[in-house]
């Protein structure tokens, strides 16, 4: 990847030296007098014979070519820097009509100097749109990076439940009965923390993955650092072992809930499974507490109105 942008930065030097040595033999004696410091720098800039040319560098020079340009030149370069800021959605379509319509499509026309400021601005904001651009695409890269190894992490967690029930259960361990192991409310309380945490972390991948384009500097910043993660996921933990007492309570009662009909595996899969989405789900545990809170002060109601 680096390769390719070196190798696309020396070949638009090329071509923008090209354009320098025609714009060169386009003007007058005046101007080589009058512009002459401004002459210097841009033979200083693009005959440099430094291999290294930035995006900074191009930019600097097209922007100091363009008091320069001859009027047809300057037409042809405002009009294909308009194209390209509406393809790429610098600007928008009402935008672009109302620069065209400024510049080319007006009576008087527009002065060569008015042309030499709206290509000064119109490239400006392309070259920002671009750094911008460019700099998002790290950002959702080291995002991407972050993730992964979150990833590793996590599914390393989300096995060891998996194991030591499977271990425990089939193969029981130090007089342990089978299904015994559904029974100890500290593992539970383990496997159900482990796969609230990948519910959160599954929440952010998919978050990643739906609009990882559409991401912006603060969106990224405060949804894929690696705190904002961690917090997260400590959110998913917490809730998802307040929804495992919640059931195991029978507070949350039903066919859809840990019920203990003998078979563990059943039981096991339901725990894991609530698990995960109290950790996916943001609204679940909250929505269940006030739900909870209504009941119990329902309940108490009457007793209070008997007690008077």
């Amino acid at each position: 990847m680096e390769s390719q942008k070196f190798e696309h930065r020396k070949a638009l030097k090329v071509d923008l030296l090209a354009f320098w040595t025609w714009v060169r033999t386009e003007l007058s004696d005046e101007t080589k007098t009058k512009d002459a410091a401004l002459i210097n720098e841009l033979d200083r800039l693009l005959k440099d014979d430094s291999e290294d040319f930035s995006w900074v560098q191009c930019n600097r020079a097209e922007l100091l070519m363009l008091p320069l340009l001859p009027e047809p030149a300057l037409d042809a370069q405002l009009r294909r820097r308009l194209d390209q800021a509406l393809e790429v959605g610098a600007i928008s379509a009402d935008q672009y009509e109302e620069l065209a319509a400024r510049f080319f499509n007006r009576t008087p026309p527009a002065r060569a100097a008015e042309k030499c400021e709206g290509a000064r601005v119109l490239l400006s904001k392309l070259h920002q749109f671009f750094l911008n651009r460019r700099f998002r695409r790290d950002q959702r890269a080291e995002a991407a990076r972050i993730l992964k190894w979150f990833a590793l992490w996590i599914l390393v967690l989300g096995l060891l439940p998996i194991t030591v029930f499977t271990v425990v259960d089939y193969v029981p361990w130090q007089g342990m009965a089978k299904g015994a192991l559904v029974q100890v409310p500290l593992f539970c309380a383990a496997a159900a923390g482990s796969f609230g945490i990948i519910g959160a972390f599954f929440s952010r991948l998919i978050s990643f993955q739906r609009r990882v384009e559409a991401f912006g500097f603060e969106q990224i910043l405060n949804t894929f650092s690696t705190q904002v993660i961690i917090l997260r996921c400590a959110t998913g933990m917490f809730g998802a072992v307040l929804f495992y007492f919640l059931m195991r309570s029978g507070l949350l009662g039903g066919s859809l809930f840990l019920v203990e009909n003998g078979d563990t595996s059943l039981y096991f899969a339901k725990l894991l499974v609530w698990s995960f989405v109290a950790g996916w789900s943001e609204r679940l545990v909250p929505e269940t507490l006030e739900r909870t809170e209504n009941s119990a002060k329902s309940s108490q109601a009457p007793a209070k109105s008997t007690g008077g």
